[in-house]
This record gives structure tokens, sequence and C-alpha cells, in this order.
């Protein structure tokens, strides 16, 4: 009954929304279950699947030395210096702080980073890697920077500085939410 009125309001739109309607098999009516919206300028769809697309792409190579992207991206803060304890890396990535803690006891244990605890502040656990994670980081890097060029083959260099100059943007009104109201439910 809420199907067929949906319907009935949406008819005047029906040319327009003939690509989204859903042909629901066992009535054998058509509803436009996703007609109202249309996600080809999600933004939370197209950075979901360019993170799953890298992901995956970036996984298979590194998957030879047994490293997760994940670890990739911890073991490359630690390298360029941009982060020593998991506590600057769960500020800096998208994971909670458990996961970063939980891959950061994965790398200790195969020996490709240390720990170090602070002689001021016994609670902080400084983080560098090992002799084997310096040798290991710059063949990781290879691998990523041959993913990445083969993700952005056939985009010329222009077209890749106008995307990153736009994820940069994105990226900095993204930080200034606070600035604007915009707060956590």
């Amino acid at each position: 009954m809420a199907s067929e009125i949906w319907a009935a309001e949406l008819e005047p739109y029906a040319a327009e929304l003939e690509p989204y309607i859903v042909y629901d098999q066992v009535e054998g009516a058509q509803r436009a279950a996703h007609a109202y919206y249309d996600d080809s300028e999600d933004l939370g769809r197209w950075a979901a699947d360019l993170v799953a697309a890298a992901s995956r792409a970036s996984g298979l190579k590194l998957a030879p030395f047994d490293i997760l992207p994940i670890q990739y991206r911890i073991l490359m803060l630690i390298y360029r210096g941009q982060a020593d304890t998991a506590t600057e890396m769960a500020d800096m990535m998208p994971v909670d702080a458990g996961a970063i803690s939980r891959h950061v006891n994965k790398l200790v244990e195969r020996g490709l980073l240390r720990r170090q605890r602070l002689r001021t502040d016994r609670r902080t656990v400084r983080l560098s890697l090992s002799e084997y994670g310096q040798t290991l980081v710059p063949q990781l890097a290879e691998q990523v920077e041959q993913n990445n060029n083969w993700l952005l083959s056939g985009i010329a260099s222009g077209e890749r500085r106008v995307f990153f100059s736009v994820i940069d943007k994105i990226l900095s009104n993204a930080e200034k939410m606070d600035e604007w109201g915009i707060t956590e439910a």
C-alpha cells in the first residue's frame, strides 16, 4: 500500500526516474526505491569506492611482504617522522587506537618496529623502525608507488594535480567543521 502511494507521488517524474526504478519481482509492481537519490555525486560513496580500490590494489602489491595497507601506513608515518606513538597515528588515520595497537604489536613481533618507554613519562611509548624495518620500508614504498602509477595511468599530470588539489580542499573543509558549528551527533 505504501509503495503504491509512493509510486503515485513520483509518477509525474517517471521519465527522469526511469533509470532508477527497481522492479519488484514478487509483486510484479514497480517501485522507486532509490529514485529519490542520485548517488553519482555522493562524496562518501566515491571516497569509499576509491579507498577500497586503492587499498585492494596496494594490498596485492604488499602481500608478498606479508604487510597490510594499514601496517604500511604505520611504517611510513614512522619512517617519515610524522608520528612515533600509536596515539599520534590514531589522530592521523581513520582507524581506532585499538586497531593501531594490534597492528603495531604484529609489526613489533615481526621485528619491524621497536618500542621504547619514555623515562620522563612511563605511559608514553615511542615507536621506531628496527634495522630490518628501515631496510624494508623503501622496498614497500617502491611497490606502493608502482601501484599508484598503475591506478593513475591514463590520467594526465594536469588532471592529477587538479584531482589532488580538490581532495586537499575537501580535507581542509572537513577540518573546519568545528569552526562552522558542525559537531558530532
